[in-house]
């Protein structure tokens, strides 16, 4: 059985963690998975052995056949996941669309958690490196003016390119982001949505109506996860506040936790003039959230930008077989038409007010969307099918072996070195490199030719780049010809012979007596 070092964090905060736990499980039915993370408290139970980063040798990591990192933006969580990573390549698992959160946390901190000395200078130096000196000064004055590090400008730069240098596969969670990393990364990636099973526990009377009452009148609508900007609570709320005959017939319940100034004003709302109509939870009990959302006749999930690739509190909405409003958007969009309404970002009120008001006035009309929901997670988010494609990738990057990474890299570093010569670098010219070292290994990675094999093939190359008439008579060239011939007698193996056409002749010649041979 072959070996799998998987790291990944163990923390039980980390959702990412306790996703891979689940999929290792699943996993060690067909391989042997060892997990591997650093020392905490507090973590995810697992049935797989742990070995821990500060008490193991790394040079074990030589003894696995694959080595797997799940790398997210939590700069806590996967930092000792991106320095192994730097020392010994492997699979990447790619969480989110953006690593930007990530470098500037790595920088800007130690691993005890203390500013480091220079980290903004460094972080800047690694936005130069793969977007050059103007985005480098752009990404200068937003940090300065102190912009969200989830603001859409920084969105754009995904930070991608440090881990994808070391990654001999990827594993995604969206065809969306699949083909934008086919733009960056020419070797193996496959793609599985994150799987979703929803335990089926007795959630009837769990407590909810303790913290909102029960009103038959009134339309219940649910937003779930941490409340800041990016949620977009406001929009919804911004609606109800505007209508008032709206925020009368509905209940609008948001469970995450909340503060500083987004979620006082929210919290304002909620007790003076959407008091009875919005409800801010904070922070409950699974079980809690569970009776919300499967008291909702529709979920709210308005995430943009999203910076995560798939998005586990959408598949959790849909596995209720809730209707769901969400924005046009990533994961979102991604979900087919007949299980999620979508809204257009540039028109967002107007169209989340046109939703609520068909929601009021028709409620059957969006049970079908819940139902369709349902039915895709349970066919396309399951473990059976996850694991089916993952086992798939692993497949593929064992057909590429490492000697195809020394050469690609080996012609790349040559690109690079007659670039330098003409006046071309990373700070002066960053997209032409890339679009060097990408078609290069793009070369490398693609067949040049399809023949159907029937049995094992060896290419002779007899690359002599001058005219040799006497090449039939030649030592070297009757030993070749007489191994050739001794293999394809008695070991079936076929034989194709590569040359220059200026010894066509000659080394038809040479082979004659076995191709007259049938």
């Amino acid at each position: 059985m072959k070996k799998i070092a998987w790291f990944t964090p163990m923390k039980s905060t980390s959702a990412i963690g306790k996703h891979s736990i689940a999929i290792c499980e699943g996993l060690s039915k067909y391989y042997d998975i060892d997990l591997w993370s650093k020392q905490e408290d507090d973590i995810h139970k697992t049935c797989l052995q742990v070995l821990w980063l500060e008490k193991n040798d790394k040079n074990l990591l030589k003894t696995y056949d694959y080595i797997i990192y799940d790398m997210g933006n939590n700069t806590e969580f996967h930092r000792h996941i991106y320095d192994t990573l730097m020392m010994y390549p492997g699979i990447v698992i790619i969480h989110d669309q953006t690593m930007s959160g990530f470098f500037l946390g790595y920088y800007q901190y130690t691993p005890n958690g203390k500013i480091a000395s220079g980290g903004l200078e460094k972080f800047l130096d690694l936005t130069n490196r793969y977007y050059g000196k103007n985005i480098k000064e752009l990404f200068s004055n937003t940090l300065h003016n102190a912009e969200p590090i989830w603001s859409p400008f920084l969105m754009r730069y995904s930070f991608l390119e440090p881990i994808l240098e070391h990654a001999k596969g990827v594993f995604t969670h969206a065809s969306f982001m699949r083909k934008k990393l086919q733009k960056i990364f020419p070797r193996p990636i496959s793609i599985s949505y994150l799987c979703y099973e929803r335990k089926k526990n007795d959630i009837s009377g769990s407590g909810l109506n303790v913290l909102v009452p029960v009103e038959e009148n009134k339309i219940r609508i649910v937003s779930t996860g941490i409340v800041h900007p990016v949620k977009r609570i406001d929009k919804v709320v911004n609606v109800l506040q505007k209508n008032k005959e709206l925020a009368a017939k509905f209940q609008y319940i948001v469970i995450g936790n909340y503060g500083g100034a987004y979620g006082d004003n929210l919290e304002h709302i909620s007790k003076t003039s959407l008091k009875g109509c919005l409800y801010l939870l904070s922070y409950q009990p699974y079980h809690i959230l569970e009776e919300a959302i499967n008291s909702a006749d529709m979920c709210i999930n308005l995430r943009f930008p999203n910076n995560e690739v798939c998005s586990l509190s959408l598949l959790e909405q849909m596995s209720y077989g809730k209707p769901i409003l969400v924005i046009n958007s990533g994961i979102y969009a991604e979900m087919p038409d007949n299980t999620v309404i979508k809204i257009d970002l540039s028109q967002e009120e107007e169209e989340i007010e046109k939703q609520l008001v068909k929601l009021m006035e028709n409620r059957e009309h969006f049970i079908t969307y819940g139902e369709n929901a349902k039915k895709f997670i349970d066919e396309k988010c399951n473990l059976s099918a996850y694991i089916s494609n993952f086992i798939e990738l692993l497949e593929k990057c064992s057909n590429v072996s490492d000697s195809y990474y020394a050469i690609a890299n080996n012609a790349i570093e040559n690109i690079g070195d007659i670039c330098k010569k003409f006046g071309y670098s990373e700070s002066n010219a960053k997209a032409a490199i890339n679009l060097f070292a990408y078609n290069i290994e793009n070369l490398f990675n693609h067949k040049q030719y399809e023949q159907e094999v029937t049995s094992n093939t060896i290419g002779i190359w007899m690359g002599f780049r001058h005219s040799i008439p006497s090449l039939k008579r030649e030592g070297i060239t009757r030993f070749i010809v007489y191994m050739a011939e001794a293999l394809m007698k008695h070991h079936n193996i076929s034989v194709e012979v590569w040359g220059y056409s200026v010894n066509e002749e000659y080394i038809n010649e040479a082979f004659m007596p076995i191709m007259n041979d049938e």
